[in-house]
């Protein structure tokens, strides 16, 4: 199984870090996709509510992620109305939409994605 990039906030920590193999940042500012209209009423309101934290959180999610969004948006809509109907494929499904979204706290630390809320400072008027 291949190595997922370390952030550059964890080669800074562990002393690894070189300006040739810095990983590019994921955080950005495009416009998000839409909600499709096609989706199941509670995989809308799945889809809705992981682009918007996705978003408050910087991360650089555009129009093309629209359909890996919509997946796991349905997946996690069929989930809730039915959860014994979900196969163990549709979990491994969903878990690589969490690495791949930074929806679990490991992954947005590979993502160098900081959820801490940033604190007021003093100097920063100047």
């Amino acid at each position: 199984m291949p190595q997922i990039a370390k952030s550059n906030r964890i080669k800074i920590l562990t002393g690894a870090t070189r300006p040739d193999r810095q990983v590019p940042e994921v955080l950005g500012h495009a416009t998000p996709p839409e909600c499709p209209n096609w989706l199941p009423e509670a995989a809308q309101g799945h889809f809705k509510r992981v682009v918007s934290r996705l978003v408050e959180l910087g991360v650089g999610i555009d129009p093309l992620d629209q359909n890996a969004l919509a997946t796991y948006a349905n997946l996690c809509g069929r989930q809730e109305e039915c959860p014994e109907a979900i196969t163990a494929s549709e979990i491994a499904q969903m878990r690589t939409f969490w690495k791949e979204f930074g929806l679990t706290p490991a992954a947005r630390d590979l993502l160098g994605i900081d959820t801490k809320p940033k604190k007021p400072n003093k100097f920063d008027m100047y």
